[in-house]
């Protein structure tokens, strides 16, 4: 640990282990919202019927409980990255070694880290859209034994172009016009590095009105709209596929990095309280449109919480796991493409939990094994280093 470490919010560690919990809650959102236990969830829209079912099964839970309540809340994961990369941002470019970096610079250097993150998965998972099209996925049935697999979302150019430039969420209907679905963030992440660099960065010698009215701002430009639009329908889903979705966790990881230099919290009694408190008021805020809205804090404030009260020992493959998170953003959504029907699984309901183990153990040594493969990709030109 260095001396910065001692004296900030979050340790670099603790950082990883957030990923790592991040990613893993993502991939469990974006499989078991597919399943057939699954009860709805309030991602892009906030839907009072989805609330309701939430409330109705918290009230008659089963054994499908983990599958159940990681197709609800699983998506928050991304929230906890938006926090973090705010945060990120602040201590690199802020405080660290990045400090004057250049408008150009800096969001061309961080467009060619997220297109070359993505490019080699993009095109691995438009072949095997385009193959299993082919006489109803005859190449899965013929050789894979996957009899009766049936692809319920192609791959198409209309899809995986704009992708390729990661302007998908820009175009009409983006929660239909996505492939292969979660690349959808990168395009949230294109928007919030020009945001950021153009609007909220502030530099040591900025006056102390520009490190939090801008953020300000920036969560009224974002919520606002969203109280202005039905809280169901294209409008909000529209809003929420762009960085109008990263107002809360976004500016709390930039005030948060500019305000709090060390742990707020410590002790284990006063980790596990906040833990418990967060959670439940975390719960709590999924039945109120204004309330949801403000919850990504509660969400991020538990996982931080969880993390610390853990410690670095038992969080030691949740680490290693946030290593590998970004690679692992990029290869689970290809390896869900074998997942995305039901029709060849064994015995429906009764080996779900199997169907999770297994996409989950293969989406990480998919993992691994893309990281070594970009890294023989070009690196786009490091600006700075962060310590």
């Amino acid at each position: 640990m260095t001396n910065d470490d001692k004296n900030s919010l979050l340790t670099r560690t603790e950082c990883q282990a957030m990923k790592g919990l991040a990613i893993l809650s993502i991939m469990l959102h974006n499989l078991c919202h597919l399943m057939p236990v699954a009860r709805g969830t309030n991602e892009f829209a906030f839907s009072e019927h989805a609330a309701s079912n939430l409330w109705d099964y918290l009230q008659h839970i089963d054994g499908n409980w983990f599958l159940v309540l990681g197709a609800f809340f699983g998506q928050f994961g991304v929230q906890v990255f938006l926090f973090l990369s705010a945060y990120g941002l602040v201590r690199k470019y802020e405080q660290g070694r990045g400090v004057g970096v250049g408008h150009r610079e800096f969001i061309s250097e961080h467009y060619w880290k997220l297109f070359r993150l993505m490019i080699i998965g993009l095109v691995i998972a438009v072949f095997l859209g385009e193959l299993m099209k082919r006489d109803g996925g005859w190449f899965l049935n013929t050789y894979l034994g996957m009899h009766g697999f049936k692809m319920h979302f192609m791959s198409r150019p209309e899809y995986w172009i704009p992708q390729t430039f990661m302007i998908t969420n820009l175009l009409p209907h983006p929660d239909v016009n996505i492939w292969p679905g979660p690349f959808w963030f990168l395009g949230i992440m294109v928007q919030l590095y020009i945001v950021y660099r153009i609007f909220l960065y502030a530099t040591p010698q900025s006056p102390a009105w520009r490190r939090w009215l801008p953020v300000l701002l920036f969560l009224a430009v974002t919520l606002v709209p969203q109280y202005l639009v039905p809280h169901t329908g294209e409008a909000i889903t529209y809003l929420r596929y762009n960085f109008l979705i990263a107002g809360v966790p976004f500016a709390a990881g930039l005030l948060a990095a500019r305000y709090v230099r060390r742990p707020v919290i410590t002790g284990k009694v006063a980790l596990a309280a906040t833990f418990a408190l967060s959670t439940a008021a975390f719960i709590a805020m999924q039945f109120d449109f204004t309330l949801w809205l403000w919850c990504p804090i509660f969400f991020v404030l538990a996982v931080a919480s969880l993390v610390r009260l853990a410690g670095e020992r038992l969080m030691k493959p949740i680490v290693w796991v946030g290593v590998i998170s970004s690679a692992l953003f990029i290869v689970h959504p290809i390896v869900r493409i074998f997942f995305f029907t039901w029709d060849w699984c064994p015995a429906s309901c009764d080996h779900l939990y199997l169907v999770l183990l297994v996409y989950a153990a293969v989406s990480i040594l998919a993992a691994v094994g893309y990281r070594r493969l970009i890294a023989y990709l070009p690196s786009p030109k490091k600006v700075t280093q962060y310590r």
